[in-house]
């Protein structure tokens, strides 16, 4: 009995020990700006200081829980109220692409489970990042202007997620997608707060109105259409066939907006890395050029410097 009492705190600290260093490694939180600190565009979905893990693999129920432990601690090791809004902005993504990856393998009620558990924790990192951000809106600073950024950015990019697990949705998962993107969409209520701080330049506090009157838009959108089905499923327990073909149509107009959002979505991925591409190549050639322009100046004064010697 007295090894069980010591085997705990050996386990916890083991655990600690594994888990922090692999903070130190993932968590992707700068307090730098990028280039585009300025740029504002609805098009440009990048984060300011703020790298989302890919996710390649689907994450084992082991690797889940280190997750979420390494996720805790990095939130409880961060006393910065714009930085830890910003990294539970992070988790929050991360989680629903994790979710996105367990939809697309749809191999039982299980794995269906474990995605609708993902999106959960997704929302309860978005409510812990907006309490933050409530916090940092009582003494702003161009900390909490960046973070304001980057929190318009992430409705537009949590958007494009829900439109990608929309498209792929099966009739079993339809009706949660659909309802969970309702209540994502709502989060856009939260920026009044920014809104209506004139602490804030009015240029960021004009684009979040923008930002907000679009998802509040989405938002009606998806409930009307919500309604629309559930009334015609009701209509079609009553046996009214002209009901059935109604409901196809529905669902069918709704597919094809959703596919054609996720295609513009692609579109505007594409030409933003084209430009990114082509700002790269810009600034290499710039670079060469400045050697070779320093090198022959160089050269320039080795051959007056040879000349002086000769004389």
């Amino acid at each position: 009995m007295r090894n069980k009492h010591y085997m705990f705190p050996i386990l916890v600290t083991s655990l600690f020990l594994f888990v922090t260093p692999a903070l130190a490694q993932t968590d992707s939180i700068s307090n730098t700006t990028s280039v585009n600190d300025t740029s504002i565009a609805t098009e440009d979905t990048e984060y300011e200081g703020i790298v989302v893990d890919e996710q390649t693999e689907l994450p084992s129920e082991f690797g889940l829980f280190i997750r979420s432990i390494r996720e805790r601690l990095a939130l409880a090791l961060t006393f910065n109220n714009n930085l830890k809004a910003e990294r539970a902005i992070k988790y929050a993504e991360e989680r629903m692409l994790i979710a996105e990856k367990m939809y697309e393998k749809s191999d039982g009620e299980k794995l269906r489970l474990r995605a609708r558990r993902m999106l959960e924790i997704a929302n309860n990192m978005m409510d812990e990042s907006e309490n933050k951000e409530d916090a940092a809106l009582e003494n702003p600073n161009e900390e909490t202007e960046r973070l304001l950024r980057n929190r318009a950015k992430q409705l537009e990019r949590h958007r494009r997620i829900m439109d990608r697990l929309e498209e792929k949705a099966t009739d079993e998962t339809k009706n949660e997608i659909l309802e969970l993107r309702e209540e994502m969409a709502l989060r856009a209520r939260r920026l009044e707060n920014a809104i209506n701080n004139e602490k804030i330049p009015e240029e960021i506090r004009d684009h979040l109105q923008d930002v907000k009157d679009r998802i509040e838009a989405h938002a009606l959108e998806i409930r009307e259409h919500i309604e629309a089905a559930k009334a015609l499923r009701e209509r079609v327990a009553q046996g009214e066939e002209k009901a059935e073909e109604e409901l196809k149509q529905l669902e069918e107009r709704r597919r094809e907006m959703v596919k054609q959002k996720v295609e513009e979505a692609k579109e505007l991925i594409k030409r933003r890395r084209e430009m990114m591409q082509k700002e790269l190549e810009d600034k290499i050639e710039l670079e060469k050029r400045r050697r070779a322009a320093a090198e022959e100046a160089g050269e320039t004064e080795e051959a007056e410097e040879v000349e002086e010697v000769g004389e």
